[in-house]
């Protein structure tokens, strides 16, 4: 991460605490605020499911907190790839498996994939399942 990220996230970390479980570290534009999200499977799930968020608003200061854990229909991540550094040894993998998704029409809808039931949904409305980090023909 760019040196003036790591200090955006580092001050909202000193103003509000960081949480012990998080993944991924998500900067606001302008710098207004840091989010802590907790994807407990990132490494072997391939749209693994949200845990919790942490946020911090660096203009007031006011902090919240989501769990998900009971959630019937959590929120889900894709395009995994983008969210390590480009020199990460699963890079290609991950960013493979996107491509998949997006030749066969998985990404059509952006507003239905990102909770769980939205994502299965599509998953068969293309016909398709997931097995690791590749996109197989349902059968």
């Amino acid at each position: 991460m760019p040196v003036v990220l790591r200090l955006y996230e580092h001050c909202a970390s000193i103003a509000a605490g960081r949480p012990q479980e998080w993944t991924i570290a998500k900067l606001r534009h302008q710098g207004r605020g840091v989010s802590w999200l907790d994807y407990p499977e990132f490494d072997t799930d391939p749209h693994p499911r949200l845990r919790s968020s942490y946020m911090v608003d660096l203009a007031t200061f006011k902090t919240s907190f989501a769990s998900y854990c009971e959630s019937e229909n959590r929120p889900l991540l894709h395009r995994k790839h983008e969210f390590l550094h480009p020199d990460d040894p699963n890079v290609p993998k991950y960013r493979r498996l996107t491509e998949s998704e997006l030749r066969v029409g998985l990404y059509a809808n952006p507003h239905l994939i990102g909770t769980e039931q939205g994502w299965e949904a599509e998953l068969l409305r293309c016909g398709r399942q997931l097995r690791g980090h590749r996109l197989i023909m349902r059968k």
